[in-house]
């Protein structure tokens, strides 16, 4: 009678491919998903005018836009809409920006907030084009 043997899995190399990939998976995660740091700023633009406002200093923005003030907080290294004038309030629905890249617009006021990373030199967001 011939049996045939299953293979032992996993065999010293096979663990050797899977901890490198692991540890792969683990930098790629880092990089994409760490800390911004104290490097990152809040970009607002509101009636064809560009503020920008470090990330590492809590406050309270007043911004104003054709309906009204829009308030904008910034704490603990992130920010986010608090109040606007618009009906459905869904850029205070939206909740915190905390990594460059992100941002949140009330349309109907017309104001606009993203967090860049100060490294970059151009705004990462056309703001024209919303």
């Amino acid at each position: 009678m011939n049996t045939t043997r299953l293979k032992r899995w996993p065999r010293p190399l096979d663990a050797v491919i899977i901890i490198i990939a692991v540890l792969v998976i683990v930098l790629i995660s880092i990089e994409v998903y760490g800390g911004r740091g104290s490097a990152a700023r809040l970009l607002v633009q509101s009636e064809g005018r560009t503020f920008v406002y470090p990330l590492d200093q809590d406050r309270i923005l007043e911004v104003k836009g054709p309906l009204g003030i829009t308030t904008i907080e910034i704490r603990d290294g992130r920010a986010r809409f608090v109040d606007s004038p618009c009906r459905d309030k869904i850029c205070v629905a939206y909740g915190w920006l905390e990594n460059p890249g992100e941002w949140t617009a009330c349309l109907p006021n017309k104001v606009l907030a993203a967090i860049e990373d100060n490294s970059s030199k151009e705004a990462s967001i056309d703001f024209l084009s919303y």
